[in-house]
């Protein structure tokens, strides 16, 4: 791998039946560097981003990753939060380190959470009570206590307001390690301001096959009962 590169994506193409989900993608991300996957739904940015995770491999094209990289991900679906739907926030939090050095200063995972807009008794709430929004921002504080160096946020501002804490605490989760960070998302850029332009794009080219579009119809109907839920 390239000296200067963390994560190379060369030449990347990944078909499922009747689908051309990824089309010729090459990626190359620095240190520090935010990178957004901008695109409709159905367009193969979940796709990408599990191909860089060694999820699934790719038709062609080659994936480098580099060796001290350790992944922190953000799902789409909260996958790695349904272990704990019995447990409260105060007993996850139990399983982390004591103290963490977030802006230069030592704070515990439970100062955290109230910077995320959580009370404290609402720390004793279990995660199977909580709203869409307030999981999705548990689970990117978990994502940020497990200490990795490279984010993948799948459209994190499912159920967040753009201008909550929660966006800039993975911003500045730590200042003294600057991290590459890709974002899939629909509409709007990458957690804090992208410092260039991004130059990836998970695109699909011709008609939309009837798979897609049944697979967005069903997104849509997910996130309107997911709306609907919310807190």
């Amino acid at each position: 791998m390239a000296e200067d590169f963390v994560i190379e994506m060369l030449h990347i193409t990944k078909e499922f039946p009747g689908i051309k989900a990824n089309d010729d993608i090459t990626l190359q991300l620095r240190k520090g560097e935010v990178h957004a996957l901008l695109g409709e739904n159905g367009a193969g940015k979940s796709t990408l981003l599990d191909v860089i995770q060694g999820k699934i491999a790719p038709l062609r094209g080659r994936v480098k990753i580099g060796q001290t990289v350790r992944f922190g991900v953000l799902s789409q679906q909260l996958e790695e939060l349904e272990p704990y739907m019995g447990d409260t926030i105060r007993e996850v939090l139990s399983n982390y380190k004591k103290y963490y050095v977030i802006d230069g200063k030592e704070t515990s995972p439970e100062k955290l959470c109230e910077r995320l807009g959580f009370t404290t008794q609402q720390l004793w709430s279990r995660i199977g009570d909580l709203s869409g929004g307030q999981r999705r921002r548990l689970s990117l504080l978990l994502t940020i206590l497990d200490e990795p160096n490279v984010l993948i946020l799948d459209e994190p501002g499912n159920d967040l307001d753009t201008d909550m804490p929660a966006r800039r605490l993975a911003r500045h989760a730590d200042p003294g390690d600057a991290r590459p960070l890709l974002d899939g998302a629909r509409d709007r850029p990458a957690v804090g301001a992208a410092r260039r332009p991004p130059d990836a794009y998970a695109r699909r080219r011709g008609p939309v096959p009837a798979p897609v579009q049944r697979h967005r119809r069903g997104r849509a109907r997910g996130c309107a009962e997911r709306q609907d839920r919310h807190v």
